[in-house]
C-alpha cells in the first residue's frame, strides 16, 4: 500500500511531529508497505515551511485550534499553500492512503483528491471548542473554495477522517471519542537498568528562552550525567553535561528522569519508558493539557516558560527526584502505556 505521512512541523531542527512521521515511516518499510513524508523537512515531498510563531497564547490556555492559528497552520496564505503542496505530493506518490498528524490542511486535500485520511490528534483536539468562528474563518473560506462543507470547529474535520488515532493510555490521554487508541509513538522501548543519568529534550521552547545558560547553571558539577540537546545546540562534554546536537531517545529508559516541553511525544516516551517528567510548558492546547495531566497523575510536575530559570528548574527537579510517587506512579504507567501496543498496532487496520 502506498502510504503519505503529512505531519504539522513547526520546528526547524528536532521537530517531534517529524519524528513520529520517521517512525511510522520506518514502521511501514519493514511491513512492505510503500510510503513517504511530505513536510518542510522531508526529501521525499518537501512542503511550505511554518514561520515563527505568532505566539498569541494567553494566560487562561487555549484551544486546539487557537494553537492551529497562533502557530500560522490555518492562516492565508500558508493554509492555500500548504493544500496545494499536499495535492501535489498526493499526485507524485499516487498515495491510497494519508496518515495526517495535526496538519487540517491534509483533511482537506485528502477529501479533494479522494483519498482517505487517519488523523492522529491529542486529545484535546477532539474537544468542544467555543468562539472559534473567527479562528477558523480562513479554513472555512477554503473549504468553501473546495466545495467542502464549512465547520463550526476542528473536530468537525476530523470526524471526516477514516479513522482517528490516540497515543497513549487513558490515566495520561484521557478521550471520549470514538477513537483507536495506541499505547507507545514509537516502538516499545527496551528497559533499561535504572541509572542516576538526566536527560533533558526541548524541541518547542520559546525562542525567547536561553537553555544552553539556564541549564549549565543549573545542573552543570552535579553528582551525575546530565544528557540535553535543544535548538541550536552544538556537540559538547564539560564536566558531568553532555550537550548533543542530535536528540539520542535511546538515553530516556533507565534515565532517572527527563525535563522536557512536553510534547505528546515526548510525554508519550517517558510514559513507555516509566521515567518521571518536569514539563516545561506554555499555554498552548497540546503542551499545557500533557503538563496537566502529568500532575494530575503524580508522574511529574511542570512550570511555565515564564518561570524557566536556574531556580526555579533546579528546585522543581529537586522535588520530582525527593518524592518516591513519581518513580512509582511512572512505573504503573508505564505497564498500561506499553499494554497498548506500540506503532504497529495500526498494521492491523490498513
Amino acid at each position: 500500500m502506498k502510504i503519505l505521512i503529512t505531519p504539522l512541523v513547526t520546528g526547524t531542527q528536532n521537530d517531534q511531529n517529524e519524528e513520529l512521521a520517521e517512525n511510522i515511516a520506518l514502521m511501514l518499510k519493514k511491513q512492505g508497505h510503500e510510503s513517504a513524508v511530505c513536510s518542510p523537512l522531508s526529501e521525499d515531498y518537501p512542503s511550505p515551511v511554518l514561520r515563527a510563531p505568532f505566539s498569541l497564547f494567553n494566560d487562561s490556555g487555549n484551544s486546539y485550534e487557537d494553537w492551529q492559528y497562533s502557530c500560522g497552520a490555518i492562516r492565508r496564505p500558508f493554509l492555500q499553500n500548504d493544500v496545494n503542496a499536499v495535492l501535489d505530493a498526493l499526485e507524485g506518490f499516487e498515495a491510497e492512503l494519508i496518515i495526517m498528524i495535526d496538519r487540517l490542511s491534509a483533511l482537506i486535500a485528502g477529501a479533494e483528491a479522494g483519498v482517505p485520511v487517519w488523523s492522529i490528534v491529542p486529545p484535546p483536539a477532539l474537544k468542544e471548542s467555543v468562539n472559534t468562528k473567527n479562528i477558523l474563518k480562513n479554513i472555512n473560506s477554503l473549504l468553501q473554495e473546495f466545495s467542502q462543507e464549512q465547520i463550526f470547529a476542528a473536530n468537525d474535520l476530523l470526524e471526516r477522517s477514516e479513522q482517528r488515532i490516540i497515543f497513549g493510555a487513558p490515566r495520561l490521554a484521557p478521550c471520549s471519542e470514538d477513537a483507536i487508541r495506541v499505547g507507545v509513538c514509537g516502538q516499545l522501548p527496551p528497559i533499561n537498568p535504572p541509572s542516576t543519568r538526566l536527560v533533558i529534550a526541548f524541541s518547542r521552547l520559546s525562542p525567547r528562552l536561553n537553555p544552553a545558560k539556564v541549564i549549565r547553571e543549573a545542573f552543570q558539577g552535579a553528582p551525575y550525567d546530565v544528557f540535553a540537546w535543544y535548538e541550536g545546540a552544538q556537540e559538547l562534554v564539560e564536566d558531568n553535561l553532555h550537550i548533543l546536537a542530535e536528540p539520542d531517545y535511546r538515553l530516556v529508559s533507565g534515565a532517572a528522569a527527563v525535563i522536557h516541553d512536553s510534547t505528546t511525544f515526548m510525554t508519550n516516551l517517558c510514559a513507555a519508558c516509566g521515567v518521571p517528567s518536569l514539563a516545561v510548558t506554555d499555554n498552548s492546547c497540546e503542551r499545557n493539557f500533557n503538563a496537566v495531566m502529568l500532575r494530575k497523575t503524580k508522574t511529574g510536575l511542570y512550570i511555565y516558560e515564564e518561570e524557566f530559570s536556574m531556580i526555579t528548574l533546579y528546585e522543581t527537579f529537586r522535588k520530582l527526584m525527593a518524592d518516591d510517587r513519581y518513580k512509582e506512579n511512572a512505573r504503573e504507567v508505564r505497564i498500561e502505556t506499553c499494554s497498548l501496543g506500540d506503532i504497529r498496532e495500526l498494521l492491523k487496520y490498513l
